[in-house]
Formats: structure tokens, sequence, C-alpha cells
């Protein structure tokens, strides 16, 4: 019998969260991606209010992350997509399950998860567990 092998799930990054309605903003990925992104991918503002795009991962404050993508599958490589951004506060995200810029360094991860943390606060852990 062949193995069935699942993509990830919307939001499987998440370990914990208040009330839906204070921690999601929907918007939209700006096309241009140079990958399909999915969810756990480190995220940007885009250009106008409501855009996102992948991290550039910049460390000056030029370009710093604002959220994490929750949607499970975004292909923006050619056109603009709908897309769920967990973009404000009291989340906490498992460091393993997130989705990195390729090649992103042990320094980039860390400054994003220190403005992460700032801004919207959003915590970035080794594991997280509920009680």
């Amino acid at each position: 019998m062949a193995e069935i092998k699942e993509g990830k799930h919307a939001g499987e990054w998440m370990a914990g969260a208040p009330n839906q309605d204070i921690w999601q903003k929907v918007g939209k990925v700006v096309s241009g991606e140079s990958r399909v992104l999915v969810t756990g991918s480190i995220m940007m503002g885009g250009v106008n209010p409501g855009e996102f795009t992948e991290w550039a991962k910049a460390i000056d404050g030029s370009a710093d992350p604002v959220g994490i993508l929750f949607t499970g599958k975004v292909d923006a490589t050619v056109a603009d997509v709908p897309g769920v951004i967990i973009a404000v506060r009291e989340v906490q995200a498992n460091r393993a399950e997130l989705t990195w810029p390729d090649a992103a360094t042990a320094a980039e991860k860390l400054y994003a998860e220190t403005v992460l943390a700032g801004v919207p606060h959003i915590v970035v852990q080794d594991s997280c567990t509920t009680a």
C-alpha cells in the first residue's frame, strides 16, 4: 500500500492563542514570491495596508517581520492571493514548526523572534505544551 504524506495544516505551528477575532488578520500575500509559502512562514508587511510578503531577512529595522502565516499553503508566485496572518498578540509558536526564508541564519532567526515578541507579542519557543 502506498504511503500518504500530508502537508502542514493551517496553524500547525501554533501552540496557544486567545480568541481568534483578536489575533488574526485577513489580507493578501502579494505576487512575486519566489516559492509557495506554507503555514508558519515568517511574514512582513507589504507596500499597502493589508498586504504581506515573506520576510526579507533584514535585521536592520528596514523590513521587520509582522506576523506568521496561518493559511496552510499560499501560492503567490504569479498573482496576489488571500491569506490569514497571525499578527497581533499573545500567540505561542513552536520554533520547530516555523518555516524560515531560504538560508536564514541563526542571527536572522533570533532577530525575527525578538521583533515578533515585541510588537505583536508572538512568543517563539522550542516546544509548546498545554496544561
